[in-house]
């Protein structure tokens, strides 16, 4: 695995992007514009002020992402775990994105947002990365941070491993050289 420094100011942008990508789109070519103009505002605005007005009711999540250090890599969606609940839906417990994928199938909601997010896993893939931490190393876990709707979408579209932001705490570096060798 080969992965890319990257810093918390990335992870919260993306964190930002996401939320306001919430509201559902026809098509790729309407995510894409939208997820375009979302930021052009971003970043023709005042980036702190958006973000920071937007971490003002996640001062514990923006603590957590101040202290980790980021990477840019890729994911196998087996091995990262959904919030219990996720996206709000009850009945869902914390586990894997293949098990929280089959008890997605297996309720039968066919009204969800998430089928809809489907036909856009190309785009949200590179584009509005999940944000994972590392849980372990052996074996392999990851918790999502963000990103547990996108990453059943993908799931159910036949994508296995994602684009991620990779948060990891200083006295997992060690473990992660050893695991990744030179490429970490």
């Amino acid at each position: 695995m080969f992965l890319l420094n990257c810093d918390a100011k990335q992870v919260k942008q993306t964190i930002y992007l996401a939320d306001k990508m919430k509201s559902p789109t026809n098509s790729p070519e309407e995510f894409r514009e939208k997820l375009l103009n979302e930021k052009i505002e971003l970043f023709k605005g005042d980036y702190k002020k958006l973000v920071n007005d937007y971490f003002d009711n996640h001062k514990i999540r923006e603590k957590m992402i101040g202290e980790k250090k980021w990477f840019l890599g890729v994911v196998e969606l087996d091995k990262c775990e959904t919030w219990e609940n996720f996206g709000g839906r009850p009945g869902f417990p914390q586990q894997s994105v293949s098990k929280t994928t089959e008890l997605f199938k297996k309720k039968n909601v066919f009204t969800d947002r998430i089928w809809n997010m489907v036909q856009h896993i190309q785009l949200f893939n590179p584009l509005l990365p999940i944000i994972v931490i590392l849980e372990s190393y052996e074996p392999l876990r990851y918790k999502i941070d963000d990103g547990s709707n996108r990453a059943v979408a993908m799931y159910l579209g036949g994508v296995r491993n994602a684009i991620a932001f990779i948060g990891i705490d200083a006295n997992q570096e060690t473990n992660l050289k050893k695991l990744f060798g030179d490429s970490f």
